[in-house]
This record gives C-alpha cells, structure tokens and sequence, in this order.
C-alpha cells in the first residue's frame, strides 16, 4: 500500500526492549504530533497480536517524524506520539501539509476479560472489549469516510495525436467540517472505475456551517481516447456515460436509443439543471440533468437538442412500461444525464437551456480570440518576454500568444512570510486565428519542475515574472513573463546563443544479470547557466508500463548556477523483449531508445 513498515522479529519466549528515541539535533527538538487518524488492527493469531496504524500530520516541510512511545498503565495503553520540529521558530520553511502512517506493535499480553483502552496524544480509543475476542473498535475515530455527491465527470483530451486524457472529477462537501478524504482512479482498459470520498465528523454533537464546498480533483487516463466517443465510467458505484472531450471539436449528439416493444418513450421528470463550462477558449458547455425514475420499471431513456434562436431546448425521455398495470417496486430513484452543448455561442447575447420546460441561464463567459497587437516575433525555443495583456507571434506568425493575466502572490524580499506564495500567468492561444485554449500556469518560489502548459500541442514555459516583489512603501514595476513555446514533441531544441540543448541516451549490459540494464541520459549542447534548462523534471519510461519522475529541490537560479547534465538510471525487466525507453529532461524533446534483452 505504499506505506513503509519496519517489522520486529519476534520470539514468544524473548521479551524485546522498547526501540531507542531517536536523538534530535541541535536545530531540531521533539513536539507533540498531529495526528489525522488512528487505526487498531489485529492479527487472527492465538493469543490476538494488536497493531495500531497512526496517520501523523507534519506541518510543513521542515518537520519529519520523531518517534512514537508506548507506555501501560493498568488498563490504559498510551501511546505519544512526536514530530522533529525546528527550534528556530523564524526558521523558513515551505508551507506543505503532509501525512505519514506509523504502525506501532503492540504484542499480545492483554486480558480478554479486562477492557482496555488506548490513548494517543490525548484521544481515547476503545483497544479491546472485555469478554469478547471480536476485533477492537475505536470509541471516538472522530471522523468517517463517506461517498462524496459527484457533481460533474470529464474526460478531457489534452494531446490529439496520441490520444491522451486527463480526468476531471468535480465533487462537493456538504458542510464546513467535510474535507475531501481520498480520490482514487482505477482503470482496465477504457473501462474507469473513480472512488471520492469525504470525511465528516462522526461527533452529532459537532456543528458545522452551511457553507458548500466544491473539490476539483484530476487523473490522468492511461491508453488513448477519442473525442466524442464514450466511455464508462464508474463512480462510487454509479456507472455514467461520459464522452471524451476536445476543445478543438464539436460533437454530435448521440444517438436515440431504440425504443423495445414493451416499453415507450415519456418525458423525464426534472429534478435539477447545471450548466458547466471548461476552461477552453472558447469554453465548452455542458449540461447536467437530474432526472426522476419514478418507480423501479422506470429507467433513462434518451435526450434531443434542438438550437432555437437564443433558447436551447433539451427533451429528456425516461423508458418506462407499455402496460399501464405493470406490477412494479414504488421506488422512487434519479439518474444524472450529462449533455455536450458545444461552444457556438456568441458572447454578449443571454440564452437560455430549456429542459422539459424547465429553464435555466446559460452563460458565455469567452472573449475574442488573441490576436497579435504588440508586433513581437519570437522563434520556438527562444525567450521572450511579455506584460499583462501583450501578444507575441510565434514560429511563422500563425501561432498567437497573449498574457491574459499576472497574479503575484510571492512574499517580498526581506520579509518573513508563513507562505512563500506564487507567480501565477493565465495565457491563451491562437493558430491561424483558431482558438487553441486557456490555461494557468503556477511558478512557485523553489520550482523543482517544469512550470509549464500544453495548449493546442503546443508546450509554453513559463520560466520568471520580474521584478520580484518588494517590502510595501516602494513603488513596484510593471511586471514582466518570461516564457518558452516549443511545438509538443517536435524536433526543436532550446536556442541557448547558437548552440541548442539535445539529449543522448545509451544503454549498458549488467554484468551477471540478462535482464538488468543501465540507462544513461546526457544533455549536450546548451549554456552550462541557461536558466531555462536549471533544476528542470525528469522522467523515465521503460517501455513495460514502469516509470520513475525525478524532482530536485534547488536553491533560486544564479548567474552562476548549472544544470545538471549527466543522469543514469539502473532498472529490471521481468521477461525477456524488445523495449523502448524514453527520458525526457524539462521542455527538451523525448529522447528514446529500443532496448533488446
């Protein structure tokens, strides 16, 4: 489950001391942990071995785990548990929540007609029931996982050529206390089962406001999809429908089903209408329908759109029985029916979705697309810089970029901030006046990877917003981005002077083991300083479904700062076969090679 556990070898006839507290250092001291979950497992051996898995919170990046100490006192097992903090309290350390599981074993020696209870950092949890030789439950988990209501499911194309999908999944919490607890994607094939779930107080005394919380979750879908085609998807055990989408492509609407001879098409109850939108430019509308299944006989049927001026009517049908005295279950049940509008909508003019004579608003929220106003030429792979609304033509001039907007959020220089914040751009594109699409791009102060977007094929860096903010009271510039574009997988380097950056890969035998091999990756060509090509990602794919992403921690570029150039890897094929392995380091091209064992 990818947790790591260290496991005790154990003697029923040794008694084992308590592992040593590990030492903190002199910047770092011991303090009382948060602790997110705790759960009691037992092992069905003769007597019952107890084991307690502890979800430990560690506040920020500069926190790591200290140790977790058991004591007993009669009928109470207490267990504290602590984190290695700084003790610099003005120490800067980026504001990243993580959680670890620690497993502690807690042996055999209980009573089975005694009670007892566990306490960890304070909370009481129910060990074991006296008399009973039923697995323990905890008195107070303080939460529960529960199915989250799914608002909307999208299978989004972000690379046409080849097929590859993002999903997105839109979920709420019902009040102020729910959090998202997990999202989880599996997938066989082009069959996608989602699990969303969050977690609620289980405490009915607890209070929660009113306030409605949306999570935008995203996977992203192995194999190839196509726009317009649709695809199963299972979510928390309700299987939908959902067509892939291309902001590039309008798709028609499905097909009505055929109707059998013992059932007749009648109109839907509607329970409830929500018009979505993407982020493509222009964006690409979608309607949700509730609909009503009255009785157990009742299931959906089809959807017709029909495009009347500025009204958009949708009929939603249910199937229900030919027989009027059909015997059937009083179950009253509804079904979401997700329906693609398309984007043929002019901004400024207000339509409506009329559904079974329901109505609802619908809004276009897109502008004009970019078009070159600035008269800046850039070549891929080059550096350009552009202000808040300035558009640059890339390449042959077909290709249109336009800064949209600048949000700085980033602490000052020579102030301590709790939250270093970020750079955010949002940019769209144009080619040959075709919109390409919208997208955010997030630098963050240490970035370890490529602050990047594919828009339209089209692979835009965004490499540093200028000037770097100041204390208040000093009147800040205008600012100015940075970027890169480069055609997704083409041919093109990045032009550092009149060198470009290239990556050549060769592989090497192990000695004594057919089915190792040692992959080496160098980057040649390029300025040893090219800030573009500092701290970049890197990933590995093995041609077997394996792949290994590298992330550095950097300290912020330098005139005197280099790229690391060299990178080898050592990896283990299963069966012997023919391979292809590709690296690819930051915006450089794919560099890939077949490998034959």
């Amino acid at each position: 489950a990818g947790v790591r556990q260290p496991i005790e070898i154990v003697d029923t006839a040794a008694l084992c001391a308590d592992p040593q507290k590990p030492v903190p250092t002199g910047d770092r001291e011991h303090v009382p942990a948060p602790i997110e979950g705790v759960q009691i497992n037992v092992a069905e051996s003769f007597p019952l071995q107890y084991f307690v898995a502890i979800s430990v919170g560690l506040p920020n990046a500069c926190y790591d785990f200290g140790a977790a100490t058991v004591e007993r006192d009669g009928s109470i097992v207490r267990i504290n548990v602590t984190n290695l903090a700084p003790a610099d309290p003005n120490q800067m350390c980026a504001e990243i929540y993580r959680t670890i599981v620690e497993n502690v074993v807690l042996g055999s020696d209980f009573d089975p007609n005694i009670a007892y209870t566990l306490e960890v950092n304070g909370a009481s949890y129910q060990l074991t029931e006296g008399g009973s030789s039923s697995a323990p439950q905890p008195v107070e988990p303080g939460v529960k996982e529960v199915p989250a209501p799914v608002e909307s499911v999208q299978i989004n194309i972000t690379d046409r050529q080849t097929g590859e999908a993002t999903l997105t999944v839109v979920s709420r919490q019902p009040s102020g206390c729910a959090t998202l607890a997990r999202f989880d994607v599996g997938q066989r094939g082009d069959f996608i089962v989602v699990t969303v779930l969050n977690n609620i107080p289980t405490d009915p005394n607890i209070i929660c406001t009113d306030v409605l919380g949306i999570e935008r979750s995203e996977a992203k879908l192995t194999g190839s999809f196509a726009a317009c085609e649709t695809y199963d998807v299972v979510v928390n055990s309700e299987t939908r429908q959902v067509q892939a989408i291309d902001p590039a492509v309008r798709c028609p609407a499905p097909e009505a089903p055929t109707t059998p001879q013992d059932r007749e098409q009648v109109p839907a109850p509607i329970e409830n209408v929500q018009i979505l939108a993407t982020k493509s430019l222009p964006p690409q509308y979608t309607a949700i329908i509730t609909v009503g299944l009255p009785n157990a006989c009742y299931d959906l049927g089809g959807h017709e759109v029909v495009v009347d001026g500025t009204t958009v009517r949708i009929t939603v049908t249910n199937l229900a029985p030919a027989d009027p005295n059909a015997m059937c279950a009083e179950i009253y049940r509804t079904a979401d029916v997700t329906v693609l509008l398309g984007s043929d909508f002019k901004a400024g003019i207000d339509y409506t979705v009329e559904v079974n004579g329901k109505t609802t608003p619908l809004f276009p929220g897109f502008s004009e697309p970019p078009r070159p106003s600035s008269g800046i030429d850039a070549a891929y792979g080059s550096p350009f810089t552009l202000t808040e609304g300035g558009t640059v033509s890339v390449g042959s001039g077909s290709l249109v970029i336009k800064l949209d907007s600048i949000e700085d959020s980033r602490c000052p220089a020579n102030v301590v901030c709790v939250w270093q914040g970020q750079a955010v751009i949002t940019v769209s594109a144009t080619l040959q006046e075709e919109a390409l699409g919208q997208s955010k791009i997030i630098l963050e102060p240490q970035q370890t990877g490529l602050a990047a977007s594919d828009i339209g094929g089209f692979l835009i860096t965004f490499l540093s917003l200028e000037p770097y903010p100041v204390a208040d009271g000093q009147a800040p510039s205008q600012p100015t981005a940075t970027l890169i574009v480069l055609p997704k997988g083409s041919s093109y380097g990045l032009e550092t002077g009149q060198d470009k950056a290239t990556v050549k890969l060769s592989v090497q035998p192990v000695a004594g083991s057919p089915l190792e091999v040692r992959l080496v990756a160098n980057i040649v060509g390029g300025e040893d300083n090219a800030k573009y090509l500092y701290c970049q990602g890197v990933t590995w794919s093995f041609g077997d479904g394996g792949q290994i992403a590298v992330s550095l921690g950097c300290h912020a570029w330098t005139p005197d700062s280099s790229f690391m150039r060299h990178w080898e890897e050592t990896y283990t094929y299963d069966r012997p076969g023919t391979y292809q392995v590709s690296f690819t380091y930051g915006p450089l091209p794919n560099a890939t090679i077949q490998v034959e064992l």
